[in-house]
């Protein structure tokens, strides 16, 4: 009893720095490039009833984060430029009027938004708990709590409103449930199961691949049958029959959650602009758009899922292929930009984001556990992991149009901390090296992730030199989302011999707002509206904060401290490579210092006059 307190209270203990460091890093963060749009959206849910706004994601996570917003502090909205048209993505408009109608309010809002969902990242603890604790003791599930309460992606992450984490945590979690079916097929298990895996689906339509994936993992485990008890019998009727009802119970809830909107509107009678589901290359989505399937039998088949669900699918693979068209959607890795991805992306991304420590444990426990030197789990236990793990990053592997962002293979996480959970067994039984070294990989992992705290977006483990040396490796969402504007703010306040700073910020809205006042740097080339001149492209004297994103080569629009956004189609900003920055604002946004000397044998390199 004493053993059983001991480990309740060890694991509490994690929960609480756990959710200490998440709103820390809530409170410290400036919102992010996705977040205006899901804020604004989760309003609009709120104000108006309808899941249009952002359909490319459902709407579990957002309308969950904004409801103390629209109960007790609504911003003031005007709502101009909204649309219920979820093609059109009006979402991150709306967001960036939030933010200039409420400048004195928005952080708040923001900071209040995230704490709200801390409560789906701490389930995500108490899950790999429990699996980790019922495959392998209770050492093994702390250190299963311990590893997804420290890791850096899901404290990043797990500190936004973007559904990542929560669909992370939903989905272990009905994973879970399933597994506790399996070993005793109840219908009271059959309603937790179903519960869990439509609050999945509602966080994240990427575990639509459950339709799959939960019969192979039902499959796998019956077959294994040599290592139930001798007699233990195999009802294949009770089990068809009451994963049916789970699936039909799922399908219920979903609609259920979007009021039916547009359940069972046949297939044929969607306007689609993916060339995928269209059938012909859409040029542009506003304004066109076709469906394949409508001349067809499939056309006149009835869709059990909500039209924003399905609509919002068809607007995220349009996206993705948006990356292939050369529209400034490129993909980065090891300092290559190019249009188009690569299938390993997503395992070099795990190889460089997650403390070194821990990767090292999961890359020896295959040969380990074939050679018998850890105390391995049943096969079917196994494979209740590895399946549903290996079939997130196998679909976000094959998504080679565009390779960006890590978070996308983020829902695998958590199978693979419960998986290597099982070398707490040798703190728990051994006296020698090995013991030694687990737990020294232990501290290796939480202290590495914690010393960068709250800079957990930016981690980067010591394969590239940490969170410094990321920008070598991986961009984007991995290094900078425009996270760090707050702490260029309170750079420039205690400098004041940066007056007149120069800043091109990668976000989505203006840092105008917060009272910064400044000028963009200029590009390196004439735009097609002729704004510079010759004399005033490239580097020119003074102090300039550009986020690594621009310095990298990114050609998103950038905001020009007079409530626009200028397009420059080209990498206007990637000549600060030439340069050394000296200082940075937290790890995203680098300083500069231009001073003549340099700057003219710069301009002299990319061939502007003097």
């Amino acid at each position: 009893m004493r053993s059983a307190w001991r480990t309740i209270a060890i694991l509490l203990s994690i929960m609480l720095v756990q959710s200490s460091l998440l709103a820390w890093s809530a409170a410290r963060h400036a919102p992010t490039w996705d977040e205006v749009g899901h804020l604004a959206a989760g309003v609009s849910h709120w104000t108006f009833g309808d899941f249009s706004q952002y359909c490319v994601n459902p709407p579990l996570v957002r309308t969950v984060a904004t409801a103390p917003l629209a109960f007790w502090m609504p911003p003031e909205m005007d709502w101009q430029g909204y649309s219920d048209d979820p093609r059109l993505r009006t979402e991150v408009q709306v967001g960036r009027r939030l933010i200039d109608q409420n400048p004195e309010r928005f952080l708040s809002f923001f900071r209040i938004a995230r704490w709200t969902c801390i409560p789906l990242v701490l389930l995500g603890s108490v899950v790999c708990f429990l699996w980790g604790r019922e495959l392998f003791g209770d050492l093994a599930g702390l250190m299963a709590a311990g590893t997804w309460a420290f890791s850096p992606m899901v404290l990043g992450h797990g500190s936004l409103i973007t559904p990542d984490v929560a669909a992370s945590s939903l989905g272990v979690s009905a994973f879970y449930a399933l597994r506790c079916w399996l070993r005793e097929s109840t219908w009271s298990r059959v309603l937790l199961m179903s519960v869990l895996f439509a609050l999945a689906l509602l966080a994240k339509s990427t575990w639509i691949i459950c339709l799959a994936v939960v019969p192979m993992v039902w499959l796998a485990w019956r077959l294994l049958r040599r290592e139930e008890p001798r007699g233990a019998p195999w009802r294949v009727g009770r089990d068809l029959l009451q994963l049916t009802a789970s699936m039909l119970l799922v399908f219920t809830l979903l609609n259920a959650f979007y009021g039916f909107e547009g359940t069972f509107r046949r297939l044929g009678d969607y306007e689609f602009v993916s060339t995928r589901l269209a059938g012909r290359m859409i040029k542009d989505r506003r304004f066109d758009s076709d469906n394949c399937f409508r001349d067809s039998w499939l056309g006149r088949v009835p869709v059990l899922l909500p039209k924003s669900f399905v609509t919002g699918i068809d607007v995220q693979s349009h996206d993705f292929e948006r990356a292939i068209r050369g529209n400034g959607w490129l993909s980065y890795l090891f300092g290559t930009q190019r249009i188009g991805g690569w299938w390993y992306y997503y395992f070099v991304g795990y190889a460089v984001k997650e403390p070194l420590s821990w990767l090292l444990l999961l890359v020896l426990s295959l040969p380990l556990v074939m050679l018998g030197k850890l105390r391995g789990c049943a096969w079917r236990e196994a494979l209740a992991l590895w399946i549903p793990a290996a079939a997130i990053v196998v679909l976000v592997s094959s998504q080679t149009n565009m390779s960006r962002h890590l978070r996308y293979a983020l829902p695998a996480l958590p199978f693979l901390f419960v998986w290597t959970s099982q070398y707490a067994i040798k703190l728990g039984e051994t006296r020698g090296a090995a013991r030694w070294l687990v737990g020294l990989a232990i501290v290796w992992f939480v202290s590495s992730s914690v010393y960068y705290s709250p800079h957990f977006l930016s981690y980067f483990n010591e394969t590239v030199g940490g969170p410094a040396g990321g920008h070598r490796a991986l961009a984007s969402s991995n290094l900078d989302w425009g996270q760090d504007l707050l702490y260029l703010k309170e750079w420039m306040e205690e400098h004041p011999e940066a007056a007149g700073m120069r800043i091109a910020y990668f976000g989505c809205f203006d840092p105008h707002v917060l009272g910064i006042q400044y000028e963009t740097p200029e590009p390196c080339f004439e735009p097609h509206d002729g704004e510079y001149g010759q004399r005033s492209l490239g580097p020119s004297p003074g102090w300039y904060a550009v986020s690594a994103n621009y310095v990298l080569g990114s050609t998103s629009p950038v905001p020009n401290g007079r409530g626009r956004f200028v397009y420059f189609g080209k990498p206007a900003y990637a000549y600060f490579q030439l340069f050394e920055p000296v200082d940075r604002a937290g790890y995203s946004i680098w300083i500069y210092h231009l001073k003549p000397p340099e700057i003219e044998a710069v301009r002299r390199e990319l061939g502007l006059p003097p």
